[in-house]
């Protein structure tokens, strides 16, 4: 994918123009809506009706981490968009969540992402559409946008992939037992963000200390009222995850989650 950094918003649509350059040669074009007035972290952690996050751009909606799931996130008003990645064979951090690819291309090997070149990895589509590396969604939305940062198979290369990202527009998210991680991100003056994956993780003898290395903690939207109230007692904000619904993000916004991380975007809204 090529982003043209230079592009003007047209004063029709206020849009930016956004060629996306297929493996075979062949140019797509999509075109992005930047926000009127962009959000930092700051910003974002600082709203009083609370946040929506897009999980890997809206992957309920749209092809997951693709571009294209992002634009729509982003023409709904949606402030922050969460991406995972794992770094190539060749250090290219493309957008995709599990080990290989087969889950969003079934013609895709059972290659590790990390064993593979980003040449190879340009050949296959998620669901459809191109992979997208991180550096083309800070091109498109790093300015405007808080970033939700997954290094996924990658964490431990914080040496590498720390220097791209811009601490006012990303928060670092990981398991929240990774508290290794979270001190060194933390170190490096970046918001991080551990989630409870399962609700027990949020139960565990361990899991009050592990909260206390995070900025933000997440708490599943389907944890019984109770699992909310023992994790609100661990003294940091939390995340509600992972919303499929407008149900769902009502329950954690009441339950007093301070945003949600939602694979359904269209048609959802803040309560």
């Amino acid at each position: 994918m090529t982003v043209n950094q230079n592009a003007q918003p047209s004063e029709a649509t206020g849009t930016v123009d956004v060629q996306v350059m297929g493996f075979d040669g062949v140019a797509s074009e999509t075109q992005i809506a930047p926000t009127a007035q962009g959000v930092t972290v700051d910003e974002l952690l600082a709203r009083k009706n609370g946040f929506m996050i897009a999980h890997r751009g809206g992957s309920a909606d749209w092809p997951e981490m693709s571009l294209l799931a992002y634009n729509e996130s982003a023409n709904r008003g949606i402030p922050a968009l969460e991406f995972s990645f794992s770094l190539t064979s060749d250090g290219v951090p493309v957008g995709v969540h599990n080990e290989n690819l087969k889950g969003v291309d079934p013609s895709a090997p059972d290659t590790p992402v990390t064993q593979m070149t980003w040449e190879q990895v340009r050949q296959y589509k998620t669901k459809g559409q191109p992979f997208i590396r991180l550096q083309d969604l800070i091109a498109a939305y790093g300015s405007d946008h808080v970033l939700f940062v997954d290094p996924k198979r990658s964490a431990q290369a914080s040496d590498t992939y720390l220097p791209w990202l811009d601490p006012q527009h990303t928060i670092l998210k990981y398991s929240a037992d990774a508290t290794w991680l979270a001190d060194i991100w933390r170190a490096a003056g970046f918001k991080t963000w551990g989630f409870f994956y399962a609700e027990s993780d949020a139960l565990k003898s361990e899991a009050k200390e592990q909260a206390t290395h995070w900025d933000l903690i997440g708490v599943t939207w389907e944890a019984q009222e109770s699992t909310w109230e023992t994790a609100k007692g661990y003294g940091r904000p939390i995340i509600g995850h992972i919303c499929p619904s407008q149900d769902a993000i009502n329950k954690c916004m009441s339950l007093g989650a301070v945003g949600v991380m939602c694979s359904k975007i269209d048609g959802m809204t803040l309560p």
